[in-house]
């Protein structure tokens, strides 16, 4: 997929986990560094959400894709995608789109990755077509336990590790974080 012809529109508007629940995971018993364990957290799940971590959408947020032209199957290319809420056609010259009517086409959800399919009527379009789509978990509590268990172990491991380099051997934990990404990447 090229990434570049995503752009994110709208971010979550909530954490994965909250600070409370990553200072029990650390054993972290007072609030001096709530604020930093909160962008630890940010950073963490970043790792995982969207194009720059491994194609997945932790919690509810909308995308745009654009693409060269309205083929009759399309794949989104984030995970799990909710719902879709814009196709619009922009033929040469023009500066407004033609929206393409939900009528025409359909979400395949059933599918990893996503797909639209549209009506034979509409799709060919040999023009630039932009798709506005909602992905992510509904809640928090729909995000498998294992991704949330991933951004522990990435906070716990920046927590104690701030520094970019360090004269420590840092070693990677066998089956832990490259092997839970690497299960949810793989579509």
């Amino acid at each position: 997929m090229n990434w570049t012809k995503l752009k994110r529109i709208a971010a979550p508007t909530i954490p994965v986990l909250t600070v409370d629940d990553v200072k029990r995971h650390l054993n972290i018993a007072h609030s001096d560094e709530d604020t930093l364990i909160e962008v630890l957290i940010d950073v963490a799940a970043e790792a995982i959400d969207g194009p720059n971590g491994i194609g997945l959408a932790l919690l509810p947020q909308q995308w745009r894709l654009s693409l060269d032209r309205l083929d009759s199957v399309i794949t989104l290319p984030l995970h799990p995608v909710q719902s879709v809420q814009s196709v619009t056609v922009y033929p040469d010259g023009w500066t407004s789109g033609i929206i393409i009517e939900p009528d025409s086409y359909h979400l395949d959800t059933d599918q990893r990755p996503a797909r639209i399919i549209f009506d034979t009527k509409v799709a060919g379009w040999n023009a630039p077509v932009k798709i506005e789509f909602t992905a992510g978990y509904l809640t928090p509590d729909d995000v498998p336990a294992d991704l949330k268990h991933v951004i522990r172990l990435l906070v716990g491991h920046y927590y104690m590790h701030r520094e970019a380099t360090s004269e420590a051997a840092i070693k990677e934990i066998p089956m832990a974080v490259a092997s839970i990404l690497q299960r949810h990447a793989g579509f």
